[in-house]
């Protein structure tokens, strides 16, 4: 969470971009903190595959031997901290105080059920937009260009 409002300040502080006309897309676990962290900068927000809950007891969730960290189907490797900061906030309530907000979900995602996205949607405030796309995994990997087009009419419409 401290990283990403970093991240923004960075970005005002810069002087080159408009930080009333800023937008963020946020994937899986990423989603989770764009929702978590409330940040008023953010005008309008993308989500992709994003969980509206954690589960450190799924089989796609490996704990490291001595628990200081996560791993990930990807490979990657996330602190044992990480999880414990998103677990302390709500999302569902969360999501009831974000920007406008696109929820795209893979409906064969097979790493975050495409549930967490009916979810989401159900519980977010209006502007609100859910895109479910047949066919597509978590990462959307026969699906880019169409996530890439959603996301830049979402952003066109609500920070232009």
């Amino acid at each position: 969470m401290r990283d990403y409002k970093a991240a923004l300040s960075f970005l005002e502080n810069s002087g080159k971009v408009c930080i009333k006309k800023l937008g963020a897309i946020g994937s899986s676990f990423g989603g989770m903190v764009a929702i978590a962290a409330q940040e008023t900068r953010i005008k309008a927000l993308v989500t992709l595959a994003t969980p509206y809950r954690i589960s450190r007891n799924s089989k796609i969730i490996n704990q490291s031997e001595n628990g200081e960290y996560y791993a990930l189907p990807s490979g990657r490797k996330l602190k044992k901290s990480f999880f414990d900061d998103l677990e302390k906030y709500n999302i569902l309530e969360l999501i009831k105080k974000t920007p406008p907000i696109l929820i795209i979900h893979g409906k064969s995602d097979d790493i975050v059920p495409v549930e967490h996205a009916y979810e989401l949607y159900k519980s977010a405030a209006e502007p609100k937009k859910l895109e479910i796309i047949e066919n597509a995994d978590h990462i959307f990997s026969t699906a880019l260009e169409r996530v890439m087009n959603l996301s830049l009419r979402w952003f066109r419409r609500y920070l232009v």
